[in-house]
């Protein structure tokens, strides 16, 4: 008898298989943001010389509410929205390739497009309430947790918001061990990651100041999509297995 592949190793193989696809739909969105970020570096280091004196905290207390708040909800929009974007670009990819059929990333990112409001609106709920449920810490893993299935479903099954979120909990409730396992690993990555960009651009290339934003933000450009491309296809392989074991609703199969 046959073993059954594991988790990483059938991952590995539909990456490679479909790893010009799932790569450029895991780099784009990221690309964006690391242009934002560069741009709010530039104009930073611009209205902020190095010689003028400037101290986060205080600028921090003196902000508004309302800015405070418009803050947390930029970080919510600068880390889902790209992870989202990235893991429903994938999703549509690797889900074909679990079903024996090809999707074009073309017809991926077309797909993606046409569901570009409704899925931009999920992405900023899950953010919203990971950053305002870190507070509490708790909170926040738990959201991370329930709501990783969330895109799939939502772009696989053409379901509302809502309906993306509540199956999302139920799918991720039912298979909680291996997602906790897969959650985990991804973030100990990303950690790992941040780490590494930041010794090569301060310790290794000592690179400072302007020069050195970019440089970590160009490494972590395309560092950050090698990782998405690992987590987002195997939770679409994730959801394909609990929607076949459990004989839910399948996805709806977009045009390939």
């Amino acid at each position: 008898m046959t073993p059954t592949p594991s988790l990483a190793g059938r991952s590995f193989a539909s990456i490679r298989r479909n790893l010009f696809s799932v790569y450029l739909a895991a780099l784009w969105p990221y690309l964006v943001v690391v242009t934002i970020f560069i741009t709010i570096n530039v104009i930073v280091r611009h209205t902020h010389p190095a010689a003028t004196p400037f101290d986060p905290a205080a600028f921090w207390r003196g902000m508004s509410f309302v800015s405070k708040l418009g803050v947390f909800v930029g970080f919510a929009a600068l880390t889902q929205l790209p992870l989202g974007f990235a893991i429903g670009g994938i999703s549509l990819v690797v889900y074909q390739d679990c079903c024996g059929r090809k999707m074009s990333l073309a017809n991926a990112l077309k797909e993606l497009m046409r569901r570009s409001l409704p899925l931009a609106v999920l992405c900023m709920v899950i953010g919203c309430a990971a950053v305002f449920g870190a507070v509490f810490v708790v909170p926040a893993i738990a959201v991370g947790l329930l709501t990783v299935f969330a895109v799939p479903v939502m772009l696989l099954e053409e379901t509302g918001i809502m309906q993306a979120l509540r199956r999302s909990v139920s799918l991720a409730w039912q298979h909680i061990g291996t997602v906790l396992v897969t959650v985990f690993l991804f973030g100990a990555s990303l950690i790992v990651m941040w780490i590494f960009f930041a010794v090569i651009t301060t310790s290794i290339l000592r690179l400072e100041d302007m020069s050195g934003a970019v440089a970590f933000w160009l490494l972590f450009g395309v560092g950050m999509p090698i990782l998405v491309c690992v987590y987002g296809t195997a939770l679409t392989i994730l959801y394909h297995d609990a929607c076949a074991s459990s004989g839910e609703k399948q996805a709806v199969s977009p045009a390939a």
